[in-house]
C-alpha cells in the first residue's frame, strides 16, 4: 500500500503552462534586426581594419624610406 501512495505523490507535478507565443515573435523580429544592425557594424569594421592596414604599410614604408636616406646621408659624410 505504502508503495502505491509513494507513486501517486510523483505523478502529481503539473506543469505550468506559459504563454510566450507574442513575446517569441516580437522577440524574433528583434534579433532579425540587431542582426541586420551586427552586419552594418561588421562591414564598418572591416573597412576600419582596411584603414588601420593601409595606415600600417603607410608607416612601414616610409620607415624604410627614412632609413634610406638616412644611410645615403651617412655615406656622404
Amino acid at each position: 500500500m505504502k508503495k502505491k501512495k509513494e507513486r501517486k505523490k510523483k505523478k502529481k507535478k503539473k506543469k505550468k503552462k506559459k504563454k510566450k507565443k507574442k513575446k517569441k515573435k516580437k522577440e524574433k523580429e528583434e534579433k532579425k534586426e540587431r542582426k541586420k544592425k551586427k552586419k552594418k557594424k561588421k562591414k564598418k569594421k572591416k573597412k576600419k581594419k582596411m584603414m588601420m592596414m593601409m595606415m600600417m604599410m603607410m608607416i612601414k614604408e616610409n620607415k624604410i624610406r627614412r632609413k634610406e636616406r638616412n644611410e645615403k646621408k651617412r655615406r656622404r659624410r
